[in-house]
């Protein structure tokens, strides 16, 4: 084990995070290697892989915690009593030390915490026996959920024997998740066959429901194609500022839909999911995955290197300073591609003059639409006030909202 955490510790020496990612690219690098090194390895010595990487995980958590509340925060701990004491001294080694480099400590045994994290995850599905090996994206590649052992995703997406696209009552499809990109790496979980349809249970290190979840990710396994190793992250280069701008133009009066993340269309999908009746122009549009949602709108603008959900986006990178100042010195300080954001919606600043965004009407109906930048301020100001830490505890999250800068100034 010991020889784990010095192989973790080497990662440190470079700390530059790309995009939405946890990880650097260094540190994907070297669990990719870890995880391409074991194949050869049986069920239960890669059950014991995921073992020691569980308790260097556990023991990284209870340093910070114990760091924070001292040793009595141990006694919540599954750890033996040898472990606590070398924790015990640890920390002390730590406090011991000057101010700046405990910050600087403290930040690496957090890396060290989640990468040794993720490599338990991964090999707890190498050792199950239904593990199914690993993959890349050939295409923009539709992402579902669905309850363990029931994805169907033809019948979401009307193919044949269905009779209509699946969405719910409020015209939204709940099962998809996300178009991921082409070039994605995908651990594949285990396979599933389903009315001559193969799909795959799949995990990524951005998108996990984690083994406790009831539900799980699938895809078709026509848009993927199996791989001998674990293949490298796909980490987003930042796109220039007009590139992102086209992209969000090109997309508007497209039509919103829950958890789309791809207007360019998916010719695939009838081609996958050949429909039994002609389908409208409007149906083809939506079967062919010609709309998205509001934290998808900038997803995809920017190729995947702005999260995924709103949420993520109102803690993404920093934060514009706004708690203070009036609507119209607001629209002062922003910049084109801040964005507005709060747990449930994302708003984009276009330009000086305008936002934009996938909206959602209480009619069921939205489109991406460019608005007046003040007008939207002051309809969102009716019920919301600007903070500049979305955690910030003196409001519920449904009466707050912030603004990020995610694009660097120059």
């Amino acid at each position: 084990m010991k020889k784990l955490v010095l192989l973790i510790i080497i990662l440190f020496n470079i700390s530059t995070t790309m995009a939405y990612n946890q990880f650097t690219e260094k540190e994907h690098d070297f669990m990719d290697s870890e995880i391409n090194s074991s194949h050869n390895l049986s069920f239960s010595e890669k059950k014991e892989k995921a073992e020691n990487y569980t308790l260097i995980s556990q023991i990284n958590y209870w340093t910070r915690k114990a760091f924070k509340s001292w040793n009595e925060v141990l006694k919540d701990s599954w750890l033996d009593t040898k472990e606590q004491n070398n924790i015990i001294k640890r920390v002390n080694a730590i406090k011991e030390s000057p101010k700046k480099e405990q910050t600087s400590v403290i930040s690496d045994i957090s890396r060290m915490e989640k990468i040794a994290k993720e490599l338990a995850r991964s090999f707890e599905i190498e050792s199950n026996k239904q593990f199914a090996w690993y993959a890349i994206t050939k295409m923009p590649t539709p992402m579902f959920v669905f309850w363990h052992n029931n994805a169907d995703i033809n019948g979401v997406m009307w193919g044949k024997w269905s009779k209509w696209i699946h969405f719910d009552g409020t015209n939204l499809i709940r099962e998809l998740v996300v178009v991921l990109p082409k070039d994605t790496a995908l651990t594949l979980v285990k396979k599933v066959e389903k009315d001559g349809f193969t799909y795959y249970q799949i995990r990524t290190r951005e998108f996990d429901p984690w083994a406790e979840s009831k539900s799980a990710y699938y895809v078709d396994s026509r848009f993927i194609e199996l791989t001998e190793n674990k293949q490298k992250e796909r980490i987003p280069n930042l796109p220039s500022k007009a590139w992102v701008l086209k992209n969000l133009h090109d997309a508007l009066g497209y039509d919103y839909v829950w958890w789309g993340s791809y207007y360019k269309w998916i010719p695939e999908m009838e081609e996958f999911f050949p429909s039994e009746i002609v389908p409208s122009i409007k149906q083809m549009r939506q079967k062919l995955f010609r709309w998205v949602d509001c934290s998808g709108l900038l997803y995809q603008a920017t190729d995947g290197y702005t999260p995924r959900n709103s949420r993520s986006v109102a803690n993404f990178w920093s934060a514009v300073k706004i708690k203070w100042l009036s609507i119209d010195e607001i629209i002062e300080k922003v910049e084109p591609l801040d964005v507005i954001a709060w747990a449930w919606h994302v708003i984009i600043v276009y330009n000086n003059k305008y936002t934009i965004e996938s909206r959602w009407f209480e009619n069921f109906k939205g489109w991406v639409i460019l608005t007046d930048i003040k007008t939207r301020l002051e309809e969102i100001t009716k019920t919301r006030t600007w903070v500049d830490d979305y955690s910030d505890p003196s409001l519920p999250d449904k009466e707050k909202f912030v603004i990020r800068r995610w694009y660097p100034e120059k």
